[in-house]
């Protein structure tokens, strides 16, 4: 899912129940729902090795202002 997908999604649900803004917002550990967890942390601009396979990425750097890679090398937002 791109980052413009997920934020429609959003939007559509604040849009439809604006009680949401006050929820807090958590993670599931899998597709599955074995675990959840609260979300601690912004969102981060990232690269990570291959994008082929969704699970269990290889990340490579974490992308800051002063960081060793570049914006146009970054290819994944980290939500948590």
């Amino acid at each position: 899912m791109k980052l413009k997908e997920y934020l429609n999604e959003l939007n559509r649900l604040v849009n439809k129940y604006p009680d949401v803004l006050e929820m807090k917002v958590i993670t599931a550990s899998d597709d599955e729902g074995n675990s959840y967890q609260c979300v601690l942390n912004n969102p981060s601009i990232a690269q990570v090795e291959s994008l082929e396979k969704c699970y269990n990425l290889d990340l490579i750097d974490i992308w800051q202002e002063d960081s060793n890679i570049s914006l146009e090398e970054c290819n994944v937002v980290i939500l948590n």
